[in-house]
């Protein structure tokens, strides 16, 4: 999930850096304004595409996480309880 937390806002910056290009290509006149629209396009698409892509895996990790019940720390702690042996009783005399 902490991938996801990180992609997200990189995912964003893609899509404002690309509207923000395509929007200087389209306001400007000159040399290598055709060559900004297209790339701001590009990437607008790119970014469009990434962001329902890290959309849709996130809602199936945490849909899997809810389905299971518990995260992956607890069925490490669960393994080291069930892995000690048993205390040995004190035997009255």
């Amino acid at each position: 999930m902490l991938l996801f937390h990180t992609a997200l806002p990189l995912g964003l910056l893609a899509l404002t850096g690309g509207l923000a290009l395509y929007i200087w290509g389209k306001r400007n006149e000159g040399v290598g304004t055709c060559t900004a629209k297209a790339f701001g396009l590009i990437i607008v698409v790119l970014s469009i595409l990434e962001l329902t892509c890290l959309f849709f895996t996130g809602l199936r990790f945490w849909e899997y996480r809810h389905s299971v019940g518990r995260g992956p720390m607890e069925m490490h702690m669960q393994t080291m309880e069930t892995a000690q042996p048993p205390m040995p009783e004190k035997s009255k005399h």
